[in-house]
């Protein structure tokens, strides 16, 4: 998202109209030279008097025009296909790009339809929670799937050094000790009754807080067998545990050490003894701001690695944001020993 607002004093320049932007305009925002937003303006908002005419512009990136739609489909029917696949498939319709960052689960679903009139985003962000994917966005407008990767330290943080201002919270509010998966599957020769109406698996929380809680999740659509609940209570106990740490650091500038724009995905070692940091986190979300009061500066949303899919080695030295080390072994079955069977967890 976007905003810019601009403000002219009298006397106002004679060809102001030839330089009125209004929503539906396509643009790009760039910063320092490089390519931040590639967008369409939504809203423009004038207020003037004798003295004075100001303009507000907001926008967002293009793939909002297919996140925000419905999904377009003959028979919204998707057993069968991978989540890469179904994704692709909903949002070609709207013309935008798609950009896959790591390895995606390609585990095809085994019944999965949308609903009628289902948003795009919502569709494809219900999907990627059985699959331990991540949706994003970035600058050049393509939707992220976001699997298992490893990302880049293309920085460090350090308190008294380039940090202009941090707000960090460490929490347990949304801890769990446990995380159990409930789902069906079609019954079978092989599976029928109850193994095939009471699937299940639980998955031990990285790092609990100091009293039991256990979080219940239900499949939203049917599973092969409990390993593939198994991998959803992996991922229920990544995005939970994973949000024990949120740190907001302002710095001076729009570029990194490397000269580059903040990018989110990309990680940053931090080291703030007075937030009880010294690791590697990664950046979830970066705002950029310029005005006449504070200059040009950045503000980065910093997350546990691994709460972005990132595998990056995080050298930790504080209790609450260890990698994770799930109870149940990594869903890496094949395919043809999957279907149709049920797998022990």
């Amino acid at each position: 998202m976007f905003r810019f607002t601009t403000a002219e004093r009298h006397p106002i320049a004679q060809n102001w109209t030839l330089s009125q932007f209004k929503p539906g305009d396509a643009c790009t925002i760039t910063l320092g030279g490089q390519l931040a937003i590639t967008g369409v303006i939504t809203d423009r908002q004038t207020a003037y008097d004798s003295q004075n005419h100001a303009v507000q512009l907001m926008g967002k990136g293009v793939t909002w025009f297919a996140a925000k739609s419905s999904v377009l489909h003959k028979t919204g029917d998707f057993s069968g296909k991978s989540f890469e696949e179904a994704a692709k498939e909903v949002i070609k319709p709207y013309g935008v790009g798609v950009r896959t960052i790591g390895e995606l689960d390609k585990t095809p679903f085994k019944r999965l339809q949308c609903e009628k009139g289902e948003k795009v985003w919502d569709f494809c962000e219900r999907i990627a929670r059985p699959r331990k994917i991540i949706m994003g966005s970035d600058g050049d407008g393509n939707f992220l799937l976001i699997g298992e990767h490893s990302g880049d330290v293309v920085d460090s943080l350090v308190e008294g050094q380039n940090i202009l201002r941090m707000q960090c919270l460490l929490t347990i509010e949304d801890s769990y000790s446990r995380f159990d998966l409930y789902g069906q599957t079609a019954a079978n020769d092989e599976q029928h009754g109850r193994k095939a109406s009471e699937q299940s698996a639980s998955v031990a929380g990285t790092d609990p807080p100091p009293r039991f809680s256990a979080l219940v999740t239900v499949a939203e659509q049917p599973v092969w067998g409990a390993g593939e609940l198994a991998k959803r209570a992996q991922a229920e106990n990544q995005w939970h545990n994973g949000t024990k740490v949120e740190a907001h650091v302002t710095v001076h500038g729009w570029l990194n050490g490397s000269g580059q724009l903040w990018t989110p995905g990309d990680d940053v070692n931090v080291r703030s003894p007075m937030a009880m940091l010294n690791q590697t986190l990664s950046i979830e979300m970066v705002t950029f701001t310029q005005d006449d009061k504070s200059g040009t500066t950045t503000t980065l949303k910093l997350r546990a690695p691994w709460y972005l899919n990132d595998n990056v080695n995080a050298g930790v030295s504080i209790s609450g944001m260890p990698n994770p080390s799930p109870a149940v072994s990594t869903y890496d079955i094949p395919i043809e020993q999957l279907v149709g069977k049920t797998i022990g967890v």
